[in-house]
């Protein structure tokens, strides 16, 4: 039986078994860890302008 008559032939199945696919990834994602933060600093953007007022 292929994924898809799977799919076809009960719906609400297929629905709880993408369902919990969704969980145990968000799970997992939520309980992976870092070992090492690398120490950076934010960036940091400046803008410089000059107004000219004089008119020849």
């Amino acid at each position: 039986m292929q994924l898809s008559d799977l799919s076809v032939r009960r719906p609400v199945f297929s629905a709880v078994i993408a369902i919990l696919l969704c969980i145990v990834g968000v799970v997992g994602y939520l309980s992976l860890s870092v070992r090492e933060y690398p120490d950076t600093d934010p960036p940091i953007v400046s803008v410089e302008t000059i107004l000219s007022l004089i008119h020849i």
